[in-house]
């Protein structure tokens, strides 16, 4: 894997996505368009995984390097939702009572505010949030579907009529509902294993939401593949499935935008 060299860190951004496998960077100038590349790193699965990621970044020293700005996500289905008025005190007791945090592992509670009416509060092992936290000073962490929400209730307020918002992975589904009023409905994140998992959820919470068959649109975004596999079978049971327009603002830093991670190509968008 070759890197380009950055001659002036300071002019670009820097957005790590953390998940258990890999560590994604995606690097983007702030002066300049079509600049936009990134590259993933794989973790070693045999270390435990701040040890794993610690070996990761110290491999690849341009991630050192002192950025005009540093983003880092992580990828996780250990979150709850909670109102965005609940007091931290609270927040952190409803993500006790979700287990968000794994059995036997000591984890660091975040707090993520979003655009909608909804805070996200997740789970990520204190070690690995320690080692973060004094590799990049000042960084806060949030989970991956925070960028997401924010993303998708702008995509909610613009249009008419309830939403249900689909991002694919091949091995995650995020989806987020939202009424006519752009008011938050569902959101979650599930381990899937092939596309009639991914239906599956799809199919499940539109119709516990009562968007099916026509009564929403269904709008998928993220891996290609997975979307041209899930369409025809969702078109079965509604019309109203398609894909996402892709943002044209993210365009502008290049055509490795359709590639890079969803969720670290739309958080600038969301400042």
């Amino acid at each position: 894997m070759e890197i380009p060299t950055i001659e002036n860190p300071r002019l670009w951004r820097l957005s790590l996505l953390i998940n258990g496998e890999t560590m994604t960077a995606v690097l983007n100038s702030t002066v300049a368009d079509a600049s936009l590349f990134h590259f993933s790193i794989p973790l070693n699965p045999t270390l435990a995984p701040a040890k794993a990621l610690e070996e990761a970044i110290y491999a690849t020293p341009m991630l050192l390097s002192d950025y005009a700005r540093i983003d880092i996500f992580c990828s996780t289905e250990s979150y709850t939702v909670v109102p965005a008025g609940l007091s931290k005190e609270s927040a952190v007791i409803s993500g006790e009572l979700a287990h968000i945090a794994e059995p036997d592992v000591d984890c660091t509670t975040h707090i993520d505010d979003t655009a909608t009416d909804a805070r996200i509060v997740w789970a990520q092992s204190a070690q690995l949030t320690n080692f973060l936290g004094r590799t990049f000073r000042n960084v806060p962490l949030r989970a991956h579907i925070s960028p997401l929400l924010h993303f998708f209730h702008s995509r909610a307020e613009s249009g008419n009529g309830p939403k249900l918002f689909v991002h694919l992975t091949p091995n995650k589904i995020d989806v987020v509902a939202f009424d006519t009023g752009a008011h938050l409905l569902h959101c979650s994140t599930h381990a899937i294993t092939g596309v009639n998992d991914a239906v599956y959820y799809i199919l499940a919470i539109a119709d516990r939401h009562g968007m099916l068959p026509d009564n929403a649109d269904i709008l998928l975004c993220g891996d290609a593949l997975m979307r041209q596999n899930i369409l025809p079978i969702l078109r079965r049971y509604t019309n109203s499935a398609m894909p996402m327009i892709f943002p044209s603002a993210a365009l502008r830093a290049g055509r490795d935008a359709f590639s890079a991670p969803f969720p670290l190509i739309v958080a600038p968008l969301c400042e």
